[in-house]
């Protein structure tokens, strides 16, 4: 297909007047015919199909597309690509050539071919038309945006402003499934714009906007949006969507304040339920399973969060909703790592999921570190550390986030820590990463964890096991962190160094004795 369509912030470019009146006295020199072939391929994109131009132009003047290209080429404003797989491509030679082509064409002009190309690509696409989601939706919105500044958005114009709206949120599902989040909002947030009116559409349109600002980390604006589809979803009498955002409003409320969300949690979660069960919303059922999960991990009930986070990625598998399903199922891995279930069991749960992983390099990382450090724990140094190299070629092929940096440096610290040696580097790398970006990003105790002893708030095995690596092991290899009301489960396992599992209430103090 062709591949006209949007290339990020800057899909115009301003050109200088002195540039901008040669080009513009270039163009005027052109036969009718030829600025006829010119405006449709200058709206499609700098690469463009020879017959989709041909099916843009005047009946009468399709059979004269070809040649008029090769005149075009000849003259210097176009040349001829290649034999692509959809057919003949062609391109301006400049991009400032399409943009001079583009900007001398009337408003009207422009929003009718952006119109006309989005429905041609439908029909050419077929059964692809899911592949070309975004650019039909980016000339539909170009075709929206056109009118409205010409003052004709009655009727058909608000049409197109919805049709653009639908293309552009099912690209923002696409990408958001594919785990780029950032992108998934900023194509909401255009879907947006489209929809002025507070009816369903735009309602759906904000809640799934609210969710992929909590996915990037945007909370502020993330609160702004919620607050906005809730306030829809009552104007419109939809239970569901009012749940769907008080759910959201949760997730969001974690972030802040723990201790809150859990009780708000509690006290929502069976009308909750009772709402996704009674519209067999899936998706509602898993999130609100997964806050309920999270609560038993804040109070060390790893057990039931693995119980939570199961029935959670259970709902999501049924949902059809992928990014959920993983979500749940590395909670599960973590809840598996950290519970008091025998080592060799969550082994097993880590390479569960990690068959169920498929291409998914986060899920990848999460079941492989987990594994690395359940193989400690069992006394197979090298084996976890094998495990921790497989995982660290993956985080490098993924890029560093806060997920892939806390997970390295924290696992390295466990593993090494009961082999009774430090590996120094590859924490450290982690520490330099999240030293500079987790109080910007919102999770300002990673670090913290590195610089001073943890405190009773500051979490139990992990950050203790940063500290004891910040502080190159000068405690001594056999060492065991005591919690105050925690219940030890010395018969689940023993590492090599004998660090008895716990399991049992809530975290309220600890000490590191020598």
């Amino acid at each position: 297909m062709g591949s006209g369509g949007p290339v990020g912030e800057i899909d115009r470019i301003e050109l200088p007047p002195t540039i901008r009146a040669l080009l513009a006295t270039r163009l005027d020199q052109l036969e009718s015919d030829e600025r006829r072939v010119v405006d449709p391929a200058a709206v499609i994109g700098k690469v463009f199909q020879g017959r989709a131009v041909a099916d843009l132009v005047d009946e009468q003047m399709r059979r004269l597309v070809g040649g008029l290209l090769k005149v075009l080429i000849g003259r210097g404003l176009m040349r001829e690509d290649s034999i692509g797989a959809d057919g003949d491509l062609s391109s301006f030679r400049r991009l400032l050539i399409q943009d001079a082509a583009y900007d001398a064409m009337s408003k009207r002009r422009r929003s009718e071919l952006h119109e006309s190309y989005a429905r041609w690509l439908q029909e050419a696409a077929g059964d692809r038309a899911n592949e070309y989601e975004e650019i039909v939706g980016y000339h539909l919105e170009q075709a929206y945006h056109l009118r409205m500044q010409l003052g004709a958005l009655r009727g058909s114009g608000r049409l197109l402003g919805e049709a653009a709206a639908g293309w552009l949120s099912r690209a923002a599902r696409r990408t958001a499934a594919l785990g780029a989040t950032a992108a998934a909002a900023r194509l909401l947030r255009r879907a947006a714009i489209l929809l002025p009116d507070p009816g369903f559409a735009r309602m759906h349109v904000m809640l799934e906007l609210g969710e992929a600002l909590l996915e990037t980390g945007d909370l502020v604006e993330a609160g702004e949006v919620i607050a906005e589809a809730d306030r829809l979803a009552r104007a419109n009498e939809d239970a569901n969507a009012q749940a769907q955002a008080r759910v959201l409003s949760l997730l969001r409320q974690f972030q802040f304040d723990a201790e809150a969300a859990s009780v708000l949690t509690r006290q929502a979660a069976p009308q909750l339920l009772r709402t996704f069960t009674n519209s067999g919303d899936e998706l509602g059922l898993a999130r609100t399973w997964r806050l309920l999960a999270h609560i038993d991990v804040l109070n060390c009930r790893f057990g039931q969060a693995r119980e939570g986070f199961q029935r959670a990625a259970d709902h999501a598998q049924a949902g059809r909703n992928q990014r959920e399903e993983y979500d749940n199922l590395a909670w599960l891995v973590i809840a598996s790592v950290w519970g008091s279930a025998p080592a060799d069991a969550g082994l097993q749960t880590c390479w569960d999921v990690l068959a169920r992983a498929g291409s998914d390099l986060t899920l990848q990382i999460t079941a492989l570190l987990g594994s690395a450090v359940l193989k400690a724990m069992l006394g197979s140094t090298t084996e976890a550390r094998d495990l921790s190299r497989q995982a660290k070629a993956l985080i490098e092929d993924l890029g560093p986030s806060m997920f892939t940096e806390v997970a390295k440096g924290q696992t390295c610290a466990y593993v090494e820590m009961y082999s009774g040696a430090a590996a120094e580097s590859e924490a450290l790398e982690s520490y330099r990463f999240l030293d500079g970006t987790a109080i910007e990003s919102g999770f300002p105790h990673w670090p913290q964890c590195w610089r001073r002893p943890p405190t009773p708030r500051s979490g139990g095995l992990m950050p203790s096991a940063t500290w004891r690596l910040r502080q190159r092991l000068r405690l001594p290899a056999i060492s065991m962190h005591r919690f105050a009301g925690a219940e030890l489960a010395p018969g689940c396992w023993r590492g090599p160094v004998g660090w008895p599992r716990l399991t049992g209430s809530p975290v309220r103090h600890f000490t590191l004795l020598k």
